[in-house]
């Protein structure tokens, strides 16, 4: 072998060990990539089941409030304990908090919708609304995808016959088209079963929105929501009265709950997750679930 045989013979050593070593670096690149990934997804996974657990715990909650203590439930932030170190912020309000888009006076509506849009704006929707709901009550088709006869929603409930005309809060917010309006969603529910609030657990802001809703009138809520004596206080049993086309005060069937991490080895710290479920008693499960977010 000539001496310039053995250089060409050296240069394609070179170029094997180069090409081997990329090699190496790609699977090892590609190992870890796959490590990372089966790690990342044992954490989603792991975070959902301690979501779902939240949620089964919120129903133990309601269940473990007493019956008459229900209408107080109003969304205040509770950290439960569901083992080996995981603990979530359970939040938990009676349906009957918040103004039903399908339901409740459209006076209120359109308070809500004004207090992020233009008033004419405010208007508008309200006004297609009341349209909707009268095509709705004479059976007619909406167009979208509902009518008088579609009492699916309704028979969930088995409150208010109103027609259903929104299935989610978000159609609405779409109508407006306008970020400022999804704070909203806060505020709003298609889960309500009369449509009318309970002042117990309702936001300050949508008790506000009510028509002839006074400063004292939301101070009077607030020292019952503490005292709990509702039953008995005259004055209140006034302001229900005043106001009842917009306020009732019954035994909650509907609740809306969120969950929040906060604490758990291997879990993802502030995902959420958040359900609408009914109180059955005429059933051997206790509850129903009528939504629940993608986990």
């Amino acid at each position: 072998m000539t001496r310039r045989d053995r250089g060409i013979v050296l240069v394609a050593v070179l170029l094997a060990v180069t090409v081997m070593s990329v090699m190496v670096v790609a699977v090892s690149a590609l190992v870890r990539s796959g490590i990372s990934s089966q790690r990342v997804e044992a954490k989603v996974l792991a975070t959902r089941y301690a979501l779902l657990s939240g949620l089964e715990g919120a129903e133990a909650l309601i269940l473990s409030t007493p019956p008459e203590d229900r209408m107080f439930l109003d969304a205040t932030a509770e950290i439960i304990d569901v083992g080996n170190g995981v603990r979530l912020s359970v939040s938990i309000r009676d349906a009957a908090g918040l103004a039903d888009i399908n339901r409740s006076d459209l006076t209120l509506i359109e308070t809500l919708l004004a207090d992020k849009l233009e008033p004419m704006a405010a208007k508008n929707i309200t006004g297609r609304i009341a349209n909707w709901r009268e095509q709705a009550e004479a059976g007619k088709d909406l167009g979208m995808g509902t009518t008088a006869a579609n009492g699916t929603a309704q028979e969930v409930l088995g409150g208010s016959k109103a027609p259903i005309i929104f299935q989610a809060v978000e159609q609405l917010l779409a109508m407006t088209d306008s970020e400022e309006a999804q704070p909203l969603a806060a505020y709003l529910t298609v889960f309500n079963p009369t449509g009318l609030l309970n002042p117990l657990a309702a936001p300050e802001e949508v008790l506000a929105a009510v028509p002839g809703m006074t400063g004292a009138d939301l101070r009077l809520i607030k020292d019952m929501r503490k005292s709990r004596a509702w039953q008995a206080d005259l004055g209140f049993k006034g302001l229900l009265e005043r106001l009842k086309p917009f306020l009732a005060v019954g035994p909650p069937s509907v609740f809306i709950v969120e969950v929040e991490v906060q604490d758990g080895l291997g879990l993802i710290r502030q995902s959420r997750a958040g359900a609408t479920i009914q109180l059955t008693v005429d059933r051997p499960q206790p509850f129903r679930t009528l939504w629940i977010s993608d986990l």
